[in-house]
């Protein structure tokens, strides 16, 4: 075999691995320009003869010290977007990722973290709808009202960057790889950077089936919120709401959420009532009596006007609900947790 040292160096009677076909020898000896040597570094041209070797096995392969490189279905890399490129660089998008010696397509998705320290499984970090250009950007998204939910990244001051990629085929590389993401299929005559972000190798993704035993370590989450108002009110402690859900909502994920009422109040969802997507929350610390005049003036206001649909000042004069939760996009439960 004939090759580049890329790193490290090699001697006589040293043990290699061919992580492609998944063997290792034994080196037999070496040649530079057609002079034996003993001993080869980083840069050198060499060939090597090994033991017990059928060449026609393989006609391009990488070589190392056993156990160097691994076979890898993904990656998490700290991820740095390129200036240059003007594009949006979005969560979910597949890119062309250069890893090694090899370009293969992969998914990407983008998270942060608002402290400046080393990733680690035990941090929780905030999902990115795009990867942003300089960490410490403040994002702002806007929420939308009457129940529809928004993706809330609250001028959080993102300290680092990091992203989930999956290979669409396995790749072998070394586990101090530079990874590099790009946009290839983008015309190479346009006046624009098809280089889109790069990053060094922290976390090596080997386990064939990751979306069970890898991705479900890592806290990566979503904040949500959703605004509702008071319908009515059942008692003084009890008031029925609406707006906050979709009929076909599965509400049992959001029972036990807390909720803030407009007026001040703290409530907690209780449980759906009726179908219509209406629900109950409960108020430990019960109404306020300006608040029960207030829903009882608008329940006299509804019941003189029944065939009269509520004004858009009648709407803001409402009582609103608000919920903020968050949940894990790798939980297989999909569960909701409350927000701060």
């Amino acid at each position: 075999m004939t090759g580049t040292i890329l790193s490290g160096g090699l001697s006589l009677n040293d043990t290699i691995e061919i992580p492609s076909l998944k063997i290792t020898k034994k080196v037999k000896s070496m040649q530079m320009f057609r002079q034996p040597v003993q001993h080869a570094m980083q840069g050198d041209r060499v060939a090597i003869c090994v033991t017990q070797f059928d060449p026609k096995q393989v006609e391009r392969c990488v070589v190392c010290t056993p156990g160097h490189i691994s076979l890898l279905y993904g990656a998490v890399i700290q991820a740095e977007k390129i200036v240059y490129h003007k594009l949006a660089c979005s969560s979910g998008a597949k890119f062309h990722i250069t890893i090694g010696h090899e370009t293969v397509m992969a998914k990407c998705t983008f998270f942060g973290s608002v402290f400046d320290q080393d990733f680690n499984f035990d941090s929780e970090y905030h999902y990115l709808n795009d990867l942003h250009e300089t960490p410490n950007k403040n994002i702002e998204e806007n929420t939308h009202v009457a129940g529809a939910c928004a993706s809330v990244e609250e001028n959080f001051s993102y300290k680092r960057q990091y992203a989930v990629i999956e290979f669409e085929k396995p790749v072998y590389c070394s586990k101090t790889s530079l990874i590099i993401g790009s946009r290839l299929d983008t015309d190479a005559f346009a006046h624009m950077c098809r280089l889109v972000f790069y990053g060094k190798l922290l976390v090596s993704i080997t386990d064939k089936q990751y979306h069970e035993s890898f991705l479900p370590r890592l806290k990566v989450c979503k904040h949500k919120s959703k605004e509702g108002v008071v319908e009515r009110v059942q008692d003084e402690r009890t008031v029925i709401g609406k707006g906050l859900f979709k009929k076909e909502t599965t509400m049992d994920k959001f029972i036990g959420l807390k909720v803030v009422l407009s007026s001040g109040e703290l409530g907690v969802i209780d449980g759906t009532f009726g179908t219509s997507g209406k629900f109950r929350v409960s108020i430990p610390g019960g109404l306020k009596p300006d608040t029960l005049l207030q829903l009882s003036v608008q329940k006299k206001k509804r019941a003189k006007d029944l065939n009269t649909p509520s004004t858009e000042a009648e709407e803001k004069e409402s009582i609103k609900l608000h919920l903020k939760f968050k949940r894990y996009i790798y939980d297989s439960n999909k569960r909701m947790i409350q927000a701060t």
